[in-house]
């Protein structure tokens, strides 16, 4: 990318965005802050993931055990780093279960705050503040950890050493590598594609692209492929989301193409294209994709700040709107 885009990024950012001390002394706060609250209570209902984990961990054996793993291969099939991290911190430092994932919700959560703090400011927390995030710091806590082991790819210049987290963070959650592998594919081709100065709306489409596949290789292909590679997991099913839920993420993703080049000098909107067709597409296919707005909602909220000023107003009052819809049904 030229120059003049890429400094005019850089100068947004530093009119809007903290600097990275500042934005992990207000990201520290806001997690702290987000992890005292019983969302339990205010939910008035148990978290359904929790819930595994904790029986998991307080009845019953070790993944190792129970599955009598010998093999680094059904070390990682088994996804058993979860299993060994977890058990390890309770006994090196005389932490209960609860507070063991606690600590899992506060990483995840000051990873996607810092991220946002650093380039929109302290007004982007309020885009943390969402039923959907809550969910997923406290609830599907192993993909959590595994994205906040992850977020260096994000953020890092250079892509070789940012490949060591991911490497570990694929240890915890397989799907780790669906994130990784749809970031790098996409950052390559949109690069390669910025250098010749292609149009943003090819450049998106690419992405939408690699979305699609995605959701191909996870919904109609998903059983073949799991089968393939015996992966235990090859019967799992999930409900999809309803087309009124997936309403403003389809609207966001047919916006996006429509930005200017520069909007993909941020690495991260990269993934946000890409997470957004695979959560259309598994709707249409008839799966659930919502945890893949929920593991790149820090970037897509940064795409969202990020839209040019003819969209970017109403896109923020919609999305506003959507988060008080969201939090209505989340409270009943």
């Amino acid at each position: 990318m030229n120059t003049i885009t890429q400094h005019a990024v850089v100068d947004q950012s530093r009119r809007t965005g903290i600097s990275g001390f500042g934005a992990s002394i207000a990201a520290l706060l806001f997690s702290l802050g987000m992890v005292s609250i019983p969302w339990e209570e205010v939910a008035g209902r148990q978290f359904e993931d929790k819930e595994v984990y904790l029986e998991r961990f307080l009845e019953l054996e070790s993944v190792i055990d129970e599955k009598e793993i010998t093999s680094h291969v059904d070390f990682f099939l088994n996804e058993a780093l979860w299993d060994v991290l977890v058990r390890q911190a309770t006994h090196t430092f005389d932490m209960s279960v609860l507070a063991v994932l606690a600590v899992v919700s506060f990483l995840c959560l000051f990873s996607f705050a810092r991220f946002l703090v650093k380039r929109h400011g302290m007004v982007s927390l309020l885009f943390l503040f969402n039923p959907l995030v809550i969910d997923f710091a406290f609830s599907q806590l192993r993909l959590a950890l595994a994205m906040a082991i992850t977020m260096p790819l994000f953020e890092a210049k250079n892509k070789k050493w940012a490949i060591i987290p991911v490497i570990v963070a694929c240890y915890i959650h397989t799907a780790t590598i669906l994130f990784a592998g749809m970031y790098l594919a996409g950052w390559f081709i949109a690069r390669h594609m910025a250098q010749k100065r292609m149009s943003p709306a090819v450049i998106g489409g690419v992405l939408i692209g690699i979305g699609f596949t995605v959701a191909l290789c996870i919904g109609p292909l998903r059983d073949a492929i799991l089968s393939a590679i015996g992966d235990r997991r090859a019967e799992y099913e999930m409900r999809p989301a309803t087309l009124l839920y997936a309403s403003f993420w389809v609207l966001l993703m047919i916006v996006i193409p429509l930005q200017k080049l520069s909007f993909y000098d941020i690495d991260a909107h990269i993934l946000a294209v890409a997470a957004l067709a695979t959560f259309a597409a598994s709707t249409a296919f008839g799966i659930n994709g919502v945890r893949f707005i929920a593991a790149t909602y820090p970037f897509i909220a940064s795409a969202i700040f990020c839209l040019n000023r003819t969209v970017r107003p109403a896109m923020i009052f919609a999305f506003i709107g959507y988060m008080a819809v969201q939090w209505y049904f989340w409270l009943q």
